[in-house]
C-alpha cells in the first residue's frame, strides 16, 4: 500500500510533529493488524492531521478518484477527524478482489499461515498407520469452523460454512490439501437506484 500524505502525530517529546508519509503507512498497517478481520476503509485514522502533497486536494472528488485509480492509499478529512478513503493496495494489474485490498490480503495471509502451521504441527512426522485422509479432512473441517467463528471467513450462497471443495489426497509421504475459502471482505461501494413516479389519487361520490 502506498500512503502519500504527510501526517501529524505526537512525537517522543510530547510535541505534535509533521512526519513524512511513512507515518501514515505505519498507522494504516497498525490499524489493519488491530482490526483483524475488519477493514480500515472509512475508519478514523489515529493521527492529528495530515498534509496533501502539492497538486492534490484530498477533498476534491476528481483528485480522490485519480488517487484510487493510481493505486494510492488516501486520507480524507471528516467533520470530526481524518478517515481512510479506502483500504486499497498498489496492485493495479487487474481487479483481483484479494490483492486490491489491504484487509483481504491480510486475512488471506492469516488463513494461509495458520492453516499451514496447524497442519504441520498436527500431522508432519506422523505415521500413516495413525493418520489417513479422513483424519486430515476432519481436522480441516474443524479449522474451517474456527475461521468462521473468528469472522475470517463468511457464509456464501455456494458455501454456507464459508469454505467448500475440500479434498485430501495422500500419496506416499505427501498429503495434498485443496480447499476453497470465502474470506470476509468489506462493503466498498453502494450503488443506489431510485425510481420516481407521479402522484395519483382519485375520489368518487
Amino acid at each position: 500500500s502506498v500512503a502519500f500524505q504527510k501526517a501529524s502525530q505526537v512525537n517522543s517529546r510530547g510535541e505534535i510533529e509533521l512526519f513524512q508519509p511513512w507515518m501514515s503507512a505505519v498507522n494504516a498497517a497498525g490499524m489493519q493488524a488491530a482490526g483483524f478481520y475488519r477493514s480500515i476503509m472509512n475508519k478514523f485514522a489515529n493521527i492529528v492531521s495530515y498534509q496533501d502533497p502539492q497538486g492534490y486536494d484530498s477533498n476534491n472528488i476528481d483528485d480522490q478518484e485519480d488517487a484510487l485509480i493510481s493505486g494510492l492509499l488516501p486520507l480524507t478529512s471528516d467533520i470530526v477527524g481524518v478517515k481512510w478513503l479506502s483500504d486499497q493496495t498498489s496492485y493495479t494489474l487487474d481487479q483481483n478482489f484479494v490483492y486490491n485490498s489491504c484487509q483481504l490480503a491480510y486475512v488471506a495471509d492469516l488463513l494461509a499461515l495458520d492453516l499451514t502451521k496447524s497442519l504441520q504441527r498436527a500431522f508432519t512426522g506422523k505415521s500413516l498407520a495413525d493418520v489417513d485422509a479422513s483424519t486430515i479432512l476432519g481436522f480441516v473441517f474443524s479449522k474451517g469452523d474456527q475461521y468462521k467463528k473468528q469472522k475470517l471467513i463468511s457464509a456464501s450462497d455456494d458455501a454456507p460454512q464459508g469454505y467448500k471443495n475440500v479434498k485430501v489426497n495422500i500419496r506416499g509421504s505427501v498429503a495434498e490439501l485443496a480447499i476453497e475459502l470465502k474470506p470476509s471482505g468489506r462493503i466498498a461501494f453502494i450503488p443506489i437506484t431510485i425510481s420516481l413516479s407521479e402522484i395519483f389519487n382519485s375520489a368518487e361520490s
